[in-house]
């Protein structure tokens, strides 16, 4: 579903008269290699032990992240 919504905004940019931003191949280049890092890791170097609470700070700091950007 995430790749399917990312690609049809993609298009829809690429027929709207917004450009595309000049990072934009750095950005994709990085969510490649950062998805097919957390593939990786957690395909064949995760165990539910340690990735628990890894998963639960990073949902912290998220969120986090969020509360404080309504509040500001």
């Amino acid at each position: 579903f995430i790749f399917v919504n990312s690609a049809a905004a993609l298009a829809g940019m690429g027929v709207s008269s917004v450009a595309m931003p000049p990072a934009f191949p750095i950005w994709l280049a990085a969510a490649v290699a950062g998805g097919m890092a957390g593939a990786f890791c957690g395909s064949r170097l995760g165990r539910p032990a340690w990735m628990r609470p890894v998963l639960g700070a990073m949902l912290v700091i998220a969120s986090a992240k969020f509360g404080l950007q309504l509040l500001l």
